[in-house]
């Protein structure tokens, strides 16, 4: 229950704040240009701004 509970907070507050929704947007498409393309830690660890968002989420 609690992941569900988490996702659905990051989602909410992702759709209400269009102006961080556009910068992960961002950060995603320069970090994963290719979606299709394995993630690895060294991808994980450049999404500054995702890590970032989630840890204020959670505060």
């Amino acid at each position: 229950m609690f992941i569900s509970m988490a996702v659905c907070s990051i989602l909410y507050q992702l759709a209400t704040r269009p102006e961080q929704q556009e910068k992960l947007y961002q950060e995603l498409k320069l970090v994963l240009p290719n979606p299709n393309e394995p993630l690895d830690s060294k991808k994980l660890d450049r999404l500054v701004f995702l890590k970032a968002f989630v840890k204020e989420v959670f505060r």
